[in-house]
């Protein structure tokens, strides 16, 4: 029987600087485009609306990522078996 080509990248085996440099492309490429999205969105509400909105708008966006953020550490200390570990008898 014929094996299987998978896409996947093997991060143990060959150059350690090719691979992180593979992984890291598109991770850099999201990043690029989330910073212009997020100037974008802070020049049409500071120019357009008004500077007080920009103000509210950067607390509402940092609060809004931080509860995400914690939501989603939560949720991989949960689904990992991290949240409570038993005691060992």
């Amino acid at each position: 029987m014929r094996e299987r080509r998978t896409n996947s990248l093997r991060m143990t085996e060959g150059s350690e600087i090719r691979n992180i440099l593979i992984f890291m492309i598109p991770l850099l490429i999201g990043n690029i485009f989330q910073q212009l999205y997020n100037f974008v969105d802070s020049v049409v509400v500071g120019r357009f609306i008004s500077a007080q909105a920009l103000g509210y708008w950067s607390v509402w966006v940092t609060a809004i990522f931080s509860s995400m953020l914690a939501a989603s550490l939560c949720i991989w200390r949960y689904r990992s078996g991290k949240w409570m570990k038993k005691a060992a008898v």
